[in-house]
C-alpha cells in the first residue's frame, strides 16, 4: 500500500475507502481536543520545551496542539479556523488553585489565552 499524506488520508476515509491507516485527530475541533493540564503533561513526556499552553475554549480548558506535537505524534487533522478559535478566549483572566495540586493562572494576550504552570 502506498504512504499516503494527512490530507490524501482524510479524503479517502471520507470517501469510504480504505486508507494506509486510520487517520488521527487530536484538537482539530473541539470534541478531539485534550485538556490543558494533560497537554502539559504529554509535552513533558515527549521531551519537548515546557512553553505556555495556548487555551481555546476556556470552558472545557482544551489546548491548542502545536505542531511539534502534531509532527511527533502523526496527527491527520487540523483545525482550519485557528485565529477565530483562539480568539474565542479574549479578555479572560482565571487564577485555579487546587489543594495540593499546582497553580494554574491563564490571562488573556493579544487575542490568545496562555496558561502557566507554577
Amino acid at each position: 500500500m502506498i504512504i499516503m499524506t494527512s490530507r490524501e488520508r482524510v479524503l479517502t476515509a471520507i470517501r469510504h475507502r480504505e486508507p494506509d491507516k486510520v487517520p488521527w485527530d487530536l484538537g482539530g475541533m473541539r470534541s478531539t481536543g485534550m485538556k490543558a493540564m494533560a497537554y502539559a503533561k504529554l509535552r513533558k513526556a515527549l521531551g519537548l520545551p515546557q512553553e505556555e499552553i495556548k487555551v481555546y475554549d476556556v470552558g472545557q480548558q482544551l489546548a491548542w496542539i502545536d505542531e511539534d506535537v502534531r509532527k511527533i505524534l502523526g496527527i491527520d487533522v487540523i483545525a482550519l479556523d485557528i485565529e477565530k478559535v483562539l480568539a474565542d478566549s479574549i479578555n479572560f483572566c482565571v487564577e485555579f488553585k487546587i489543594k495540593g495540586k499546582k497553580s494554574l493562572r491563564a490571562t488573556a494576550k493579544q487575542s490568545r489565552l496562555f496558561c502557566h504552570y507554577e
